[in-house]
């Protein structure tokens, strides 16, 4: 049966739109874990907000235990405390598209608390809209030279 270029194009941008969406999972992830935020799309990225000293007893008693995430230290702010908010990062397809965010509703609740707090990260920085720009262009040039 004869495959038509509209659900080519529709193929090819579903697979391009979904790999930019894991990509921007991926930039959001690691810069977090590195302990930067970004206080809206196109910004310049910032040390996430210093954590209370209360949370910081309380992150070392729970290192003592072993329940603290290995991605993180007590005194750094890097939103991994359980890992659960990270984790909870990815994408979800929809008729629109895929769309990026928090998956888990508890831990949106939790995500909301955090900027509420001054510690958002839920955007691009400009630094990462650019190598985003650049890994779509990379994905378009290959999708040209294999047609």
């Amino acid at each position: 049966f004869p495959v038509t270029i509209r659900e080519v194009e529709n193929k090819i941008n579903r697979q391009l739109i979904t790999n930019c969406a894991n990509q921007i999972v991926t930039l959001m992830k690691k810069r977090v874990k590195d302990g930067l935020g970004v206080e809206g799309h196109g910004e310049t990225t910032k040390a996430l907000k210093p954590l209370r000293e209360s949370t910081i007893l309380r992150r070392r008693h729970l290192k003592e235990t072993g329940e603290l995430a290995n991605d993180t230290e007590p005194e750094f702010s890097n939103q991994t405390e359980t890992g659960k908010l990270l984790n909870s990062l990815g994408t979800t397809q929809s008729s629109d598209g895929v769309n990026i965010g928090i998956i888990d509703p508890e831990r949106q609740k939790v995500y909301e608390g955090q900027e509420a707090q001054g510690r958002p990260w839920l955007y691009l920085s400009k630094e990462e809209e650019e190598i985003l720009d650049k890994a779509i262009q990379k994905e378009i040039d290959d999708i040209l030279k294999n047609l």
